[in-house]
């Protein structure tokens, strides 16, 4: 059984069946003339072969009947009869009769459970897992999954393992991946492949097979690029060793699948076409079923309808005459059928919705149903049954992403894919007048990976494992970890080489990243302790928000949706939304439709300029510097728009984003927490532009309170629970005064090639000014050579109050675990590489009240619809610190000196971090060479209130 349509029953069945009766006849041809009269099995054997060889399969069935009959009259117990009726059940599969094939294998299994174990193991596990797939076939996935699990255990405790424990294997965690429950099928589905690896006289077919069910699994993940590469490898070797085998089209289909969803619909096109052929010469219906139907998904998407809705209707066709009208993969393709609308639209998704209800898998259909029903009574007037629906189906979703919790990228993945559903409850909510519970939607789907890792923060996965399984993982985990230290060595010695040898340096610490990356989901995938760590959604986060919230403070969270955007302003006594929209004077400058503001209108303004810049060299509204892959140092952009033009647009931004009727609550209130979204987290609010004053541009930094940003209202909430917890030295560690640590300048006295990283001496100035302002506290200063890894590490969980002025590596576009912060050059036979990465950070047990990372970009990384940024500062807030500062793009050495003296010392004289961030930008703002926001708005500080 591999993930996708099960195409080989029909031959394999065939074939054993036929070599089974073959070997009777041959053993009776050896027979001495003159031979006895055949007895009436055999005779009955001699007619099953016939029927088989001229194709008459109920003729088979019948003969075989009668087998079954004089072997049960011979020894109802005998292994004989148990053979027969095994027999029988393959004839029957053949016959597609899934049930009376169930029927026959149970009773042989009955029959083979009074026999001792040990000697009919191989026949016993043979027969569960082919009882497995018919129960499978028949929509009873509790029963498969029972067969699957105990012929697994006894394969586990009498048969060899070997490719053959490994199918079994494979079986189950197929069948799990069905039911999307990726957190126990990743655990069998990474063995599976390693003991297919380890067992050189496997089935042909074992290796590819494993490989392409890891792939699937890593699609579901949302880790596409992976995905294709592993069905690559899977395609390339089945092409060889499954030329002449059914199963082939099951590998042009899949990494069809994962083409289009990375948009390459012309290359799924293609893959889909040849599955189609293998699919049609074997003449099995149901694998071309399954292939139309991913290829009409795909022809859906890039606007092709018409030969789309021939696909689609053509596999729906095909289910209802294989497998009937109530069989789940029917009600699969009934839905996909309604999606294209039409006159039987609301039928197909009721009858479907149904049927689904009653089944764990396809559980993407069901969501898909429920959305478009609920849209339909939305339509209709039905509004509150409208809304029940979706968030019924936010309910769904919930209990689905429990078992993606093996990878932090799948639960972010699954939140970004139900996320267009909860902006549409939201917006039908605030037009109910119910802006709580609009807010609560958004809670659902925002920064909840997050939450899982404050959660889970330095949990000991390995307790619980048995020794041998706790040392195979953790020996492969010093391997992978030792890999990923040597790829970012060699990727970062750069002197002499091309471009291209440089890229091919970068693609290989991105694959030593996602090898450690697996083996660390491997640990958690089979941990006792995975399930406990997960957060559930709050259903009281705002009510609790609120009563956190100081007296005389205020909450501003924006939610951005595809469509439609809101900003929800939160208080000590109410909840307030306004539904935001660009003006029609403001949409003829940027060049956008007027009306809601949409997540795409966001995109452009802030990551690609906007009209009224010219279409010149800009790189967005704030100028960050371009190319934010590349290691870069602390300089300004080569390019940035004009000031003027950019004023401009921040002044516009700022009138779409905070509208006059919510714009006085926010700006009196004592101090204001922000909680972005979407786009809206590479923007500092303290750049936006309120009005023009006789001495110039008012910005938000000039007359709005101290601003702290938070991802969610639960992850604020988490923080202070966390830090109230400590302060009271209850459930976990006691926040100590501890010491203050300042790490500055790593590369000092090195000398960069044109273009590379190289020292950094206003940071030096930023540590010297640290040390003085917290000179109280005990500074421990790591500076220059003497800011080696080991060494930090060392520091970082006994200090209290952290800066970390040094470069900082992020990578958008790849891999978020590459993101890193450079530490001091490491001997070539040093046992760390000289790079604090952001997988390091998760696990260092800090308990600082503030982490200051003083270097380029700390706060950006690879962005996820709801979730947020994969950031550095994130990883410090998941280890323990109570806040983090840090930059949104990459900075001016010397004005960030000037921000962070100004920053130290008012943080010292207050003890108000955020107060201290906010007067230390004013007073940079004031000086004329650092007008620009670029200077002073790139610092943004994150987590609690003091």
């Amino acid at each position: 059984m591999i993930r996708g349509h099960r195409a080989v029953a029909r031959v394999v069945g065939l074939a054993c069946l036929v070599l089974a009766l073959a070997g009777a006849r041959r053993a009776s041809a050896a027979e001495p003339s003159p031979s006895p009269a055949p007895s009436p099995v055999e005779v009955r054997e001699q007619r099953v072969l016939a029927a088989v060889d001229r194709g008459d399969l109920p003729a088979a069935e019948a003969a075989l009947r009668e087998i079954v009959a004089i072997r049960e009259a011979e020894d109802a117990n005998g292994v004989p009869l148990a053979d027969a009726l095994t027999d029988l059940a393959t004839v029957r599969g053949l016959q597609n009769d899934d049930a009376g094939a169930a029927e026959a294998l149970g009773r042989s299994i009955t029959v083979l459970r009074r026999h001792p174990a040990s000697e009919v193991a191989g026949s016993m596990v043979a027969r569960l897992d082919a009882l497995a797939e018919h129960a499978r076939r028949l929509g009873d996935f509790d029963s498969a999954e029972a067969h699957l699990r105990e012929a697994i255990a006894v394969s586990g405790q009498w048969l060899p393992e070997d490719g053959a424990h490994a199918r079994l294997l494979n079986n189950l965690g197929a069948l799990l991946w069905d039911e999307h429950r990726y957190d126990e099928a990743s655990a069998l589905l990474f063995e599976a492949l390693h003991v297919s690896e380890a067992d050189e006289d496997a089935d042909p077919g074992r290796l590819p097979v494993a490989l392409h069910n890891l792939a699937n699994l890593h699609r579901e993940q949302g880790r596409l690029e992976e995905a294709r590469d592993l069905h690559e490898r899977a395609l390339a070797l089945a092409r060889v060793r499954l030329a002449e085998d059914p199963r082939l089209a099951v590998f042009f289909e899949e990494a069809g699948v994962v083409r289009a969803a990375l948009g390459e619909h012309a290359a799924a096109e293609s893959l889909f076409t040849e599955a189609l052929a293998v699919a049609d010469a074997n003449a099995d219906p149901l694998a071309a079923a399954e292939i139309r139907l991913e290829r009409g998904r795909s022809r859906r998407a890039i606007g092709r309808a018409a030969e789309a809705e021939e696909d689609l209707r053509t596999c729906l066709a095909t289910r209802r005459r294989e497998l009937g009208e109530e069989h789940p993969t029917t009600a699969q393709a009934e839905v996909e059928v309604a999606l294209l609308g039409g006159i039987d639209e609301h039928t197909l998704l009721e009858r479907a919705l149904t049927t689904l209800d009653r089944t764990p898998v396809f559980a993407e259909s069901r969501l898909a149903a429920r959305a478009a029903l609920a849209q339909e009574d939305y339509r209709a007037g039905r509004r509150d049954a409208a809304i029940a629906r979706h968030l019924k189906t936010l309910d769904l979703a919930d209990d689905l992403r429990a078992h993606r919790a093996a990878s932090d990228v799948s639960r972010a993945d699954w939140a970004s894919r139900v996320s267009d559903v909860a902006n549409e409850a939201i917006a039908w909510l605030v037009a109910a007048g119910r802006p709580e519970d609009a807010l609560r939607v958004s809670e659902r789907i925002r920064a909840r990976v997050l939450d899982d890792q404050l959660r889970a923060a330095h949990v000991d996965w390995r307790l619980g494992l048995g020794p041998a399984r706790r040392e195979e993982l953790e020996t492969r985990e010093r391997k992978a970890r030792a890999a990923v230290a040597e790829a970012r060595r060699r990727a970062t010695e750069r002197d002499g080489l091309g471009d291209k040898e440089r890229r091919r340096r970068e693609d290989e610490l991105e694959a030593a990243v996602r090898t450690w990356r697996d083996v660390e989901e491997e640990i958690r995938a089979v941990s006792p302790a995975l399930r406990r760590s997960l957060a559930p959604a709050a259903e009281d986060v705002v009510r609790t928000a609120r009563a956190r919230l100081p007296e005389g403070a205020s909450c501003a969270v924006w939610q951005v949706g595809r469509e439609s955007s809101h900003l929800f302003v939160v208080t000590k006594t109410d909840v307030r939304a306004v539904r935001l929209a660009v003006p029609p004077a403001i949409a003829e400058a940027w060049g956008v439709p007027a009306g809601d503001l949409s997540e795409a209108t966001l995109e452009r303004v802030l990551r690609e300029g906007v009209a009224t810049v010219g279409g010149g060299e800009a790189s967005g509204l704030l100028a960050p510097t371009r190319g934010l892959g590349r290691l870069v140092a602390r300089e300004e952009p080569a390019a940035a728009p004009p000031l003027s033009a950019r004023l401009r647009e921040l002044r516009r931004l700022a009138d779409v984003l905070l509208p006059a009727d919510v714009r006085p609550a926010l700006l009196e209130t004592s101090r204001l927490l922000v909680v972005p979204d979407g786009p809206l987290h590479r923007l500092p609010f303290e750049a936006l532009i309120l009005t023009e004053g006789p001495q110039g541009p008012v910005f938000w930094l000039d007359v709005a309170p101290s601003t702290t940003y938070a991802p969610s209202l639960a992850t604020f909430v988490a923080l202070a629970e966390r830090d109230r917890q400590r302060e009271g030295g209850k459930g976990g560690r006691k926040r100590r005064p501890g010491e203050a640590l300042t790490v500055a300048d790593p590369l000092q006295g090195t000398t960069p090639a044109p273009g590379e990283l190289g020292p950094l001496p206003g940071a030096v100035r930023e540590g010297q000014e640290f040390a003085r302002a917290f000179a109280d506290r005990g500074v421990v200063s790591l500076v220059g050579p003497a800011a080696r890894e080991a060494a930090v590490k060392a520091e970082l969980p006994k200090a209290a109050v952290v800066h970390l002025g040094t470069h900082g590596i992020v990578e958008q576009d790849r891999d978020d675990l590459l993101a890193a912060l450079v530490l001091a050059p490491e001997p070539p036979a040093a046992d760390e590489d000289g790079f604090l990465h952001l997988f390091e950070v998760y696990e260092l047990p800090l308990s600082a009240e503030i982490v200051v990372l003083s270097a380029c970009e700390t706060k950006l990384g690879r962005r996820v619809r709801g979730e947020g940024v994969f950031a550095l500062s994130r990883g410090f807030l998941a280890a323990g610190a109570s806040r983090t500062v840090a930059s949104l793009w990459s900075v001016n050495d010397e004005a960030t000196a000037e921000v962070m003296e100004r920053f130290f010392d008012r943080a010292r004289d207050t003890g108000d971090w955020p107060g201290a961030l906010r007067d230390a930008k004013r007073a940079v703002r004031a000086e004329s060479r650092f007008a620009d926001p670029f200077y002073w708005a790139s610092f943004t500080i994150s987590g609690v209130f003091p």
